[in-house]
């Protein structure tokens, strides 16, 4: 599965796992101390325990190019990208792969940035094909355009009621 590594940066051991084709996005589950990521080699999603633990896959249908991920613990929801070029979406299930649904279908071009904001309950993405920043509702109602037009955003976090964003090519 893979090996641990204790330096600098791990207070205590960090794991990393074999087996990947081309690892992408990754989230923390902090309260249920899980970890979760996206493989779009291998066009799956999976998740293990933070020690390394349990390692299983728990979405490998209907993804063709899975991109960026998150996590609300509170509701025990995932979501994520994916950057289909024939048909992109966001999509979320359950944290333990069940539920499945396209939240948004519409719009997309290269849902490249994805974050959750437990406060305001809104799923915000960055999409460097169609320039824009957008959120909707955890439900994927109320969909509203936070910002354009960007040049190619990459990553995204939220905190305090701001939106932080990095660009490529600023």
């Amino acid at each position: 599965m893979g090996g641990a590594v204790k330096g600098p940066v791990c207070d205590h051991v960090c794991w990393y796992a074999v087996d990947l084709v081309t690892p992408e996005g990754v989230a923390v589950d902090a309260v249920h101390r899980q970890l979760f990521w996206v493989d779009s080699g291998s066009d799956q999603i999976e998740v293990a325990d933070l020690d390394g633990q349990n390692r299983r896959v728990l979405i490998h249908t209907d993804l063709v190019n899975p991109r960026a991920i998150t996590v609300d613990p509170s509701s025990r929801t995932l979501f994520w990208t994916d950057w289909n070029r024939d048909a992109p979406k966001i999509e979320s299930s359950s944290m333990d792969g069940l539920h499945r649904t396209v939240l948004v279908g519409d719009g997309l071009r290269l849902p490249n940035a994805l974050t959750f904001d437990p406060i305001m309950q809104h799923l915000c993405w960055a999409d460097a094909g169609t320039k824009r920043l957008e959120c909707v509702s955890a439900d994927g109602t109320d969909r509203q355009e936070v910002h354009s037009p960007l040049r190619y955003p990459f990553s995204l976090t939220t905190y305090n009621n701001h939106v932080y964003y990095t660009d490529w090519e600023r």
